[in-house]
């Protein structure tokens, strides 16, 4: 591992958790999303991201929330893992 791989993975970890502790994941379960947020975000892609024709990926084909929710974080585990995070999420302008 080279001399800041370390931090790294740390950074990376801690705003990856960060990011991934939203109120849908506390109500949902592990995995689900948003399908509205996840229509917005190919809208981003396609305006910011790619070229000129360029096919829109239809999100309802490429995602689903079928496998998705059957593991729910307990209150416990919550208040953990948003501790691990609470270092991260100002980084992000998130409030956990």
């Amino acid at each position: 591992m080279s001399s800041t791989g370390k931090a790294h993975t740390r950074y990376g970890a801690g705003l990856f958790l960060a990011a991934y502790l939203t109120p849908e994941l506390r109500e949902h379960g592990i995995g689900w999303g948003d399908p509205v947020s996840l229509k917005n975000q190919a809208e981003l892609v396609m305006k910011y991201a790619v070229g000129q024709g360029a096919k829109r990926p239809d999100t309802a084909v490429i995602f689903s929330n079928a496998m998705a929710g059957k593991i729910k974080l307990t209150a416990s585990e919550w208040e953990l893992a948003r501790k691990s995070a609470s270092e991260f999420a100002p980084l992000l302008g998130i409030k956990l």
